[in-house]
């Protein structure tokens, strides 16, 4: 064997240990049964559409969606603390903070139920512009693992394990077709991040 074969014969194995485990991970990945139909040669389709509290900054071609077992999960977690079980929708999309992380999940003339998706490790607290908060229930709901795959499955990356509900009772009752601004405390004690949503209520809630 000449110098020049043995080295191509080295510089050919040492190519295939760098490239083999990469190519394996890409094979396995187009043959999950999840796994979009296209051919290895194309990249994934590009996204039009995420879960409608995915945190990520995107254009406004990106499609909001709710997506339907993580609606039906809130809906059965609100109705097992004796909730109305509503999902509230506005211009065909849930009522969130600007940054997607606190849901208005539904509001009757003097209770508004709330999930904050991000809850920063603290206890919350809930202020309503306006109104004097008279008692918060809290409760922390395991995100199911199938919620959380069809979560993932949609473009939210990292999706949380839990989240909180919160109902919130108020005085005065709220009043029909106006403007009402919900600011919810989390974290730090002494640094808590603020969320805020602008809800405007109605007659029909």
């Amino acid at each position: 064997m000449t110098r020049e074969t043995r080295s191509n014969l080295i510089f050919l194995a040492i190519f295939l240990a760098i490239s083999l485990p990469g190519a394996v991970i890409l094979v396995k990945k187009k043959l999950r049964p999840d796994a979009a139909p296209a051919p290895l040669s194309r990249p994934d389709p590009v996204r039009r559409q995420l879960p409608y509290m995915a945190p990520q900054v995107t254009s406004d071609k990106v499609v909001r969606y709710v997506p339907p077992m993580t609606r039906e999960w809130l809906m059965e977690v609100d109705r097992s603390r004796e909730g109305t079980g509503e999902f509230l929708m506005r211009d065909r999309q849930p009522a969130l903070s600007e940054d997607r992380s606190l849901q208005v999940l539904n509001v009757t003339d003097s209770t508004l139920t709330l999930i904050l998706w991000d809850g920063g490790g603290g206890e919350p607290t809930v202020e309503v512009e306006g109104h004097v908060v008279k008692q918060v229930e809290r409760h922390v709901a395991e995100v199911p693992r199938a919620v959380r795959k069809e979560l993932q499955d949609g473009g939210f990356v990292d999706p949380p394990a839990r989240v909180f509900w919160l109902r919130a009772n108020v005085s005065p009752t709220f009043s029909a077709s106006k403007s009402v601004q919900v600011h919810v405390k989390s974290g730090d004690v002494a640094n808590p991040a603020a969320k805020s949503v602008n809800l405007f209520t109605s007659s029909g809630f």
